[in-house]
């Protein structure tokens, strides 16, 4: 048998590339493992083995198996019809490959999930949080007065009647939206101690700026939720609320 050349591979129509897209799908391999550790199994079986595979994604899997005979199908002359599958010789033939590929990717997965999180750790990135506001201007100047929170320029939208600012903390990438709608309104209900976001917390340097900030907020006529105070997983930190109520931690680590 004459041997296939690499470049034959790049030609859409080249055989080997059809064969191996038909095994090497998302679910192929794992029907052909499962069949293999079982000898022989039923749909419902199979289905059960793979839980989050369709029924319909199964019955297209089987099927092509069964097209390139890696698989058997009986139907039992019985009511209801009992159909069982089996690996012919080829799909055993098989399984050494997979076994092959399976040690391969136990002996790499370490790495492999190790690159993936830094890939992901290099992308993801909390870009902003949103808060609905009264009074915008007064959460405006807040922030801005007391973090040196830089701002925007105010963005309107007179179809929706939508107004925000986005403020950010110099050189960090995280930042707050402002927003304010007619039409958005207060739950019954105090924030900060509700279901959902809790509070947001702002990172000031040392134990001596978060007193010095709380005193100041304090005497600037805003509420002290929580007095600067070490907590046990290694924070100085004091708890202060903004013109509207929402919960802001002011901390240092120590």
């Amino acid at each position: 048998m004459s041997k296939v050349k690499l470049s034959d591979s790049f030609n859409p129509m080249c055989p080997i590339r059809c064969i191996l897209s038909r095994i090497s799908d998302k679910w192929s391999m794992l029907v052909l493992y499962i069949l293999h550790e079982k000898g022989v199994a039923r749909f419902k079986e199979l289905q059960r083995c793979i839980p989050d595979i369709s029924q319909k994604m199964l019955t297209a899997t089987l099927r092509t198996l069964e097209e390139d005979g890696f698989v058997s199908r009986k139907v039992y002359a019985e009511v209801p019809p009992k159909v069982e599958y089996t690996l012919t010789d080829r799909g055993r033939s098989l399984l050494p490959h997979i076994n092959m590929l399976i040690a391969w990717a136990k002996e790499n997965i370490e790495d492999i999930m190790n690159d993936r999180r830094k890939k992901y750790n290099s992308i993801m990135r909390v870009d902003h949080f949103a808060i609905w506001c009264d009074d915008i201007e007064a959460m405006r100047t807040f922030y801005t007065t007391y973090f040196d929170c830089v701002s925007n320029n105010r963005y309107h939208n007179p179809l929706k009647n939508y107004t925000s600012y986005f403020l950010s903390f110099g050189g960090e990438d995280c930042r707050i939206e402002l927003m304010n709608r007619p039409d958005i309104v207060n739950e019954p209900a105090k924030r900060g101690f509700m279901k959902g976001i809790a509070h947001f917390d702002i990172e000031i340097g040392s134990e001596e700026m978060v007193d010095s900030l709380t005193e100041r907020l304090r005497t600037d006529g805003y509420i002290i939720a929580s007095e600067p105070r070490r907590t046990g997983d290694g924070y100085y930190e004091a708890g202060v609320l903004d013109p509207e109520g929402n919960y802001i931690e002011i901390s240092a680590e120590v």
